[in-house]
């Protein structure tokens, strides 16, 4: 064999194993959704900032459907800015439109016992990061994610049931 044929051959067994084992990440995780729970809730809590905890988490793709219990949104060590609460949570889902230009649009969101309380203290800026450039893994996975999976999201309706905000200004 020649070094082109063993370099591709390497090369193209390399991929495969990658493949495979992105394949297998995938599907542990689709069945298996109390492990994909710790990673949401240590990234919102992260890039927010806050205590972010969920109490329960399902999802399923024929219908395609996320579904939570307790969500938790607070500020750390219990100080002032936004306090949520969101008992249940329910949302439908589709991606719809051509291949390459799709679209994730949320057909219906219901929440019921919908909670949240703001206080005079709090402003957005503690809540949200500043945006930083992004590095080139993370442009890479974006454009792959926007070709493969959905370039966009959009919101056709929601519902909250039994809801309530407390404002202290």
């Amino acid at each position: 064999m020649r070094i082109r044929k063993k370099i591709f051959l390497a090369f193209f067994i390399t991929t495969l194993l990658f493949l495979v084992f992105l394949s297998g990440t995938i599907f542990y995780l689709y069945y298996h959704p109390s492990s994909m729970k710790p990673l949401i809730e240590k990234y919102i809590s992260r890039s927010t900032r806050s205590s972010f905890t969920i109490r329960k988490l399902s999802y399923s793709i024929k219908p395609l459907r996320i579904r939570a219990e307790g969500i938790s949104f607070r500020p750390l060590e219990n100080g002032p800015g936004l306090h949520l609460e969101i008992p249940d949570f329910m949302a439908d889902i589709a991606i719809v439109g051509p291949f390459g230009h799709r679209s994730l649009t949320f057909k219906g969101i219901k929440i019921h016992g919908f909670s949240a309380s703001f206080f005079q203290e709090m402003s957005f800026s503690q809540i949200l990061l500043k945006r930083k450039s992004l590095s080139f893994f993370s442009r890479l996975f974006k454009g792959t994610v926007a070709l493969f999976l959905f370039r966009d999201v959009k919101f056709q309706a929601a519902k909250i049931i039994n809801g309530g905000i407390t404002a202290r200004l």
